[in-house]
Formats: structure tokens, sequence, C-alpha cells
């Protein structure tokens, strides 16, 4: 579903980075926050009714960032081992010939990033999804304390946390790199992630959870 919003607000509708960049950056941390956010409610409201207590929470949380680890950083390494052993090998160079020359120029283009790119930023993704685990856990725990808390206020209060840390944290994600260096980017990522665990477990008394 958010792909599809995806397509209609930036191919139908023409928002994008070039465009505007800022309204986009909203969009997009508010997109992940709403959906993401909202389909863990739903999934522990009634999907793990049976089974929602503590153990299965931090497993959701870490489930949910451990697979968009495999996807987003996992799946992204492994093309571009794959491609650096083309390079290596010859065979790159091969496939570039059987191609029109815009599209062998697009990909020498695209593929220059792993020869331009500083190697420590490569290590980069990989603490991004560790942040990403610690944040995907933390906001688990706060929509379970949200979904368990027993007065309708608390349980929108806490709810409406959730969102807004991930609202901020993607943001800060998105947008940061346009003002500040990467590495900061990354720290500032890592500690709000961390803040927002820390936090969901001194919420409530352990023996709740």
């Amino acid at each position: 579903m958010e792909q599809l919003l995806h397509v209609l607000v930036i191919q139908f509708c023409g928002l994008n980075v070039q465009s505007r960049p800022w309204l986009y950056y909203v969009y997009a941390a508010l997109a992940a926050a709403v959906f993401e956010e909202t389909g863990r409610l739903i999934a522990m409201k009634f999907w793990m009714k049976k089974w929602l207590d503590f153990p299965n929470t931090l497993m959701y949380g870490i489930g949910h960032g451990g697979v968009e680890a495999i996807l987003l950083g996992g799946l992204s390494g492994i093309s571009n081992l794959v491609s650096m052993l083309m390079i290596n090998s010859g065979a790159m160079q091969n496939t570039l010939a059987a191609l029109p020359a815009e599209s062998a120029n697009q990909t020498v283009s695209q593929l220059s990033a792993l020869w331009t790119t500083p190697a420590p930023l490569f290590f980069v993704s990989g603490i991004e999804r560790i942040s990403a685990i610690i944040l995907h856990i933390g906001l688990s725990l706060l929509i379970y304390r949200a979904v368990k808390a027993g007065k309708c206020r608390t349980a929108a209060f806490t709810a409406v946390l959730a969102y807004g840390i991930h609202f901020i944290v993607d943001f800060f994600a998105v947008a940061g790199p346009a003002l500040l260096p990467i590495y900061v980017i990354e720290i500032g990522v890592f500690v709000m992630a961390a803040g927002t665990l820390v936090m969901a477990l001194k919420m409530g008394r352990m023996e709740e959870l």
C-alpha cells in the first residue's frame, strides 16, 4: 500500500527530491511512519492477540529490522560484490560492449560509485541497519505498550509517541545529508534509536512487560 501511494504521489503528482526536496523529505518520513506503525499496531492488536507478550514483541522488532537489513543492506551488498567481481575479471567490459551506447554509459555511471565512494562509507550501511533494528525493537515495545495499556489516554499517547519518533528519525535520516556529514547522520540515528529503546523499556514496570 505504501508503494502504491509512492506511485501516486511521486509519479502522478510529480513530487520528487529535485523539484521540492523538503516537502519530499517530509512526505517520505511521514509515509514510512504511518504505514509501518499502523501495520505494527494492526498486527499486535489483531493477528498477535493471543501471543502478544514481551518476548514476542522483541522478536517482532528484530524480525522487522532484520528483514529490512536483508532487503535493503544485504541484497545491495551482494549486488555490489557481484559487480566488483565482474569488473575485476573483465566480464563487465564484455557485458557493456553488448549494450547500446546510451545504456552502457548509464551503467558505467551507476557503477562508478564502487570506485569513487570512500571505502569506509561502505561500512556505514551496516551501522545504519544496526540502528534500524534497535529502532524497530523500541518502536515495537511502544506499540506493545499502547495495545496493552488499560487507559485509552495512555494508549493514544504511547501510539502517537511511536509515530512521532519514527517520523523524526526518518526525516533526520533522509534530510540530514543535505546539511550534515554522513557520519554525523549515522551517529544521530543511532543515538535516537538507542534512546527510543531505553525509553520504551523504562516506560512500564518490567513485571508488567
